[in-house]
């Protein structure tokens, strides 16, 4: 009895054998194999929607999500705040070297002192003029920068925090004030009473200018709470100008009833309280700005120990 399975391998045998012979000589034949099964055709898997790009998965292939580029933040990107914090920064110090100026000034001839009278020429006035412009100009736009990219930021941690549009309108406000201040003090033709007049007029300008500013800062501040940033420096920034114009007041008293030595002590103390005032307003939009980026330190870390460590402690 013949079996089956030894005749058909001789038959592939001789096949082989037949085609080897009919192959020129040096030529490698690699043999065929053909596949007893079909191969399994790539599996399509479902697909993954991320944002703005679509990526569909295959077995053999995947397509790359689209890139687009654009002025606006993607997830986990922040709006810039770093240079407008360092122009509010540097503006609050070029504030802080102004008896540095009038020193130099004095020294050139261009100011004389006069107990508390004092007197520029035309060259002091230039240069204070120019001085101060550059200190408000960089102030006001680093401030009004600032306020709006953190307001942004903010938005991506808390729905219901600053608007974005509330700094900027308020700034327009105070700069709009001082610039009718000015006019008023510059005018002569307010008729009869023309000096009180002036000063009624400025004192509700400069009311609404102060105003706007608080109010802005207890935005903030308020925003930080929310957001989980330290709230202590903005308390800092709001109550301290106050607490210095208190001063200044009682300053003022004892130096009419005394003598003026006290005005250079209230000149030390005003920079001393500038000083602080630009440390706590750096504190406080730098601990805004980590809080928004997620780099501030959780409520719990500061919390006291554990009831299991207090009466390991104990």
């Amino acid at each position: 009895m013949q079996d089956p399975i030894a005749e058909e391998s001789y038959r592939q045998l001789a096949a082989a054998l037949g085609n080897m012979s009919r192959t020129p000589q040096g030529t490698e034949v690699l043999p065929v194999v053909e596949p007893s099964l079909p191969l399994p055709m790539p599996l399509s898997l479902p697909t993954v929607v991320s944002g703005d790009a679509t990526v569909t998965k295959h077995a053999g292939a995947t397509r790359m999500p689209r890139i687009e580029f654009g002025s606006t933040p993607r997830d986990g990107s922040l709006f810039h705040t770093l240079l407008p914090r360092t122009m509010v920064m540097a503006g609050l110090l070029a504030a802080l070297g102004s008896p540095l100026l009038a020193f130099v000034l004095e020294r050139q001839g261009h100011l004389e002192l006069d107990g508390r009278d004092w007197t520029l020429d035309d060259r002091g006035r230039s240069i204070a003029t120019a001085a101060v412009g550059a200190i408000f100009v960089c102030s006001v736009l680093g401030w009004a920068w600032w306020t709006t990219a953190a307001a942004l930021n903010a938005r991506r941690q808390a729905r219901y925090t600053v608007s974005p549009w509330f700094a900027p309108t308020a700034i327009a406000l105070i700069v709009l004030c001082a610039r009718g201040a000015l006019s008023v003090f510059q005018s002569d033709t307010l008729g009869d009473d023309a000096h009180t007049k002036k000063v009624l007029m400025m004192t509700g300008l400069i009311a609404v200018a102060v105003i706007a500013h608080f109010t802005v800062l207890e935005g903030y501040r308020r925003a930080a709470g929310v957001i989980g940033a330290s709230q202590r420096p903005w308390l800092v920034v709001i109550l301290l100008p106050w607490a210095a114009l208190a001063l200044n007041g009682l300053a003022q008293f004892f130096a009419n009833a005394v003598a003026d030595s006290y005005l250079k002590v209230s000149g030390l103390a005003n920079l001393m309280v500038l000083g602080v005032n630009a440390l706590a307003l750096y504190q406080a939009m730098s601990s805004f700005d980590r809080a928004c980026s997620g780099r501030h330190m959780v409520h719990s870390d500061h919390e006291e120990l554990p009831e299991f460590m207090r009466g390991l402690a104990s």
